[in-house]
């Protein structure tokens, strides 16, 4: 999970921006920071790992939107989209120039200041397959400029994007 900026085209940025140093090594906490301005988004890559559980479901659990994820706008959507990649990027080389081109707009997430969001795509996936997404501010439904973000930590992906295989066998 990485930030891309549509100004700054070849930027690349910092993988582990909370990581720290102790006595005995470096700890790399678990948290990735999503944010989606104007011209930033979020590239995101799963792996689906499971033999027998190639039905896939793509989440993005978001709190409810008062709590500062949503700032001086109340009509506000992103916008998800499969990039096409097929192998782990490197995100220690990604920038928006670099970054794989969009096969497909998977949907938009229309947001607002109820209590919580859940939006859910479904789709297959097959075992071992990478999947790659992007997810920007959508233009269409966005007014007044744009700013989401949240800290995403991996193990309790709430708030966050996350994917859950179901089996198939």
């Amino acid at each position: 999970m990485t930030q891309v900026d549509a100004v700054q085209k070849d930027k690349v940025f910092e993988d582990d921006v909370k990581r720290y140093m102790t006595p005995i090594g470096t700890i790399s906490p678990r948290d990735r920071r999503v944010l989606i301005t104007d011209t930033m988004s979020t590239v995101v890559q799963f792996r689906a790992i499971d033999y027998g559980m190639e039905r896939c479901e793509l989440h993005l659990a978001l709190p409810s939107l008062d709590s500062a994820l949503l700032l001086g706008n109340q009509t506000m959507a992103l916008s998800v989209h499969r990039l096409n990649a097929t192998i782990p990027l490197d995100v220690s080389t990604l920038s928006h120039n670099s970054k794989p081109i969009r096969m497909m707009k998977v949907g938009d997430i229309n947001l607002s200041s109820k209590l919580g969001e859940v939006w859910q795509r479904s789709f297959s996936c097959k075992t071992e397959e990478v999947l790659s997404f992007e997810l920007t501010c959508s233009p269409e439904t966005t007014t007044k400029g744009c700013h989401i973000e949240w800290w995403q930590n991996m193990k309790k992906p709430n708030p966050g994007l996350y994917i859950i295989q179901h089996s198939t066998v």
